[in-house]
């Protein structure tokens, strides 16, 4: 497989998963704070679970990375169009 294939198939991959994933992941975010609202006092396990992961930290910090990789995705896939059209000058676009 060409470098530019396995690039463009890479960006294609991310692309096709990443809107799924982002989906997923605000909503368990959302059914955690649900849960948090409803069950203010959680058992001790769960509150030391609470306190390790500094849940607003990762309630702010996971869509931002999520969206971060939407945009790595997007330039890895501008990178493989313009190796193609460097290598192959003639090949038509991706799209």
């Amino acid at each position: 497989m060409k470098v530019t294939e396995l690039t463009d198939t890479l960006a294609q991959l991310q692309q096709s998963q990443l809107p799924q994933v982002q989906k997923d992941v605000r909503a368990l975010l959302n059914l955690v704070q649900l849960y948090h609202q409803h069950y203010p006092e959680p058992i001790a396990a769960i509150q030391t679970e609470l306190d390790r992961l500094d849940l607003e930290a990762l309630h702010e910090e996971l869509p931002q990375t999520l969206d971060s990789l939407t945009l790595s995705s997007d330039r890895l896939e501008e990178i493989a169009r313009s190796l193609n059209h460097f290598f192959l000058p003639d090949a038509l676009d991706f799209d």
